[in-house]
């Protein structure tokens, strides 16, 4: 679910950002190969699991393909073992990095529902990832590595911290439905059960932490690898606006009537001064070499007084040690930067709506165990832990069905 968006009068300029379906034929063949790909397997594997399930460990539950195996249970307790002593600082570190995760999460949900009824120019957008309703096939790539990169540290994070603590790991696999897959690890469950509150605090925080610490090593990477540069990118033209068909994906906006475009804001500032039958004069770097678009503007569908191009844009970041010539570096540049971003948006909205207190997600069974701790009554823990699942969930979807209620707001749909 992306969490976070910047909304400027007559662009939409995303923190973290969703693609959607521009002129671009090669994506579009891609991602459909991609999607003809996925499904083709998942039919493959069910055949399989109902043949040869028990010999390769496949199963077919409830629509999901599950590909268990022991071998790696015991690569997660030799882990587990060998590195205990470092484990066991990184999961007290995790129970401190949840709970600064569950104050941002609680407070944003909270502040944006606020601002949803009563500053809607100031709300956030909060808009469920759902491949052909949300999420255009072009950004299925981005969003298939999005989910591995995401996955894959959350569930060995899990599986890792369990054994160190002594927790015996049932089964570890595979799982896969359709264009969804990622790993899983189960823990025993009763052993997890009669396990100290501590340890279970230590094995539930570990994969928000793991998923929270990516996202921001994925950004620390970029930087060393990438610097900004002068010019924004254009990320996708919105269908029906003023910028479809004139400027493409992958363009650099550098000139605005004269002005120099350097930044985000830059753009912004010129956009601030338009209104409605506007020409504008823009040069962008195309190909490696200098073109002019002009692009006369309607009006914005949020602000009728103001200019609207129908852009969505990221800052154009060059790479720190040019390698590539110069007709492909900004295409480098463009898709470096989407699966970064499409890392980080994923990584951390997980790392955040996973520690939020709603059963059964993992925050939901920490304020569980807490409850029987202290209480020590289970059948009143569940009901208040309850409670508090059906509160929050409550919270969470009027975001996502409130979002719908800010002006503009299916300019962010494909």
């Amino acid at each position: 679910m992306s969490m976070k968006y910047k909304v400027k009068n007559e662009l939409l300029v995303p923190d973290l950002s969703i693609q959607t379906n521009v002129n671009s034929i090669v994506i579009s063949e891609t991602s459909l190969a991609i999607l003809v790909g996925l499904i083709s397997v998942y039919v493959i594997l069910i055949l399989l699991s109902r043949n040869f399930g028990k010999k390769y460990g496949l199963s077919f539950e409830s629509g999901f393909i599950l590909i268990r195996t022991r071998k790696f249970n015991k690569k997660l307790e030799e882990w587990g073992r060998k590195y205990r002593k470092i484990l066991n600082i990184f999961s007290y570190i995790s129970i401190a990095i949840c709970l600064y995760l569950l104050s941002i999460g609680v407070y944003i949900i909270h502040d944006n529902l606020y601002k949803l009824f009563f500053k809607i120019g100031e709300a956030s957008p909060f808009i469920p990832l759902i491949p052909g309703v949300t999420l255009s096939l072009d950004a299925l790539p981005y969003f298939v590595i999005s989910v591995i990169v995401a996955l894959i540290p959350h569930e060995l994070a899990h599986g890792i911290v369990a054994t160190s603590e002594g927790i015996r790991i049932k089964s570890s696999g595979l799982v896969y439905f359709l264009i969804f897959f990622g790993g899983f690890v189960e823990p025993d469950d009763k052993e997890l059960q009669e396990a100290k509150l501590i340890s279970k605090l230590k094995v539930l925080s570990v994969g928000s932490s793991a998923n929270y610490l990516t996202a921001l090593l994925t950004i620390f990477l970029f930087s060393i690898l990438f610097i900004p540069s002068s010019g924004v990118i254009v990320e996708a033209t919105v269908k029906g606006y003023p910028a479809y068909g004139l400027l493409r994906k992958g363009d650099v906006i550098i000139e605005v009537n004269g002005t120099k475009i350097q930044t985000l804001d830059d753009l912004t500032k010129v956009m601030d001064n338009t209104k409605p039958g506007d020409k504008l004069v823009i040069k962008v770097l195309r190909e490696g070499k200098v073109d002019t678009v002009i692009v006369t503007l309607v009006a914005d569908p949020r602000n009728p007084s103001k200019g609207f191009l129908g852009i969505r844009i990221l800052q154009y970041h060059s790479p720190r040690f040019s390698i590539f010539p110069k007709e492909i570096e900004v295409f480098v540049s463009y898709y470096t930067c989407q699966v970064i971003h499409w890392i980080a948006m994923v990584c951390s909205s997980i790392a955040v709506i996973n520690i939020l207190p709603i059963y059964p997600l993992d925050g939901g069974q920490i304020i569980l165990y807490i409850l029987r701790e202290k209480l020590k009554d289970k059948k009143l823990s569940n009901t208040i832990c309850a409670i508090i699942s059906v509160y929050f969930t409550i919270i969470l979807v009027l975001n996502v069905a409130l979002t719908f209620r800010i002006p503009g707001a299916s300019l962010w749909l494909p």
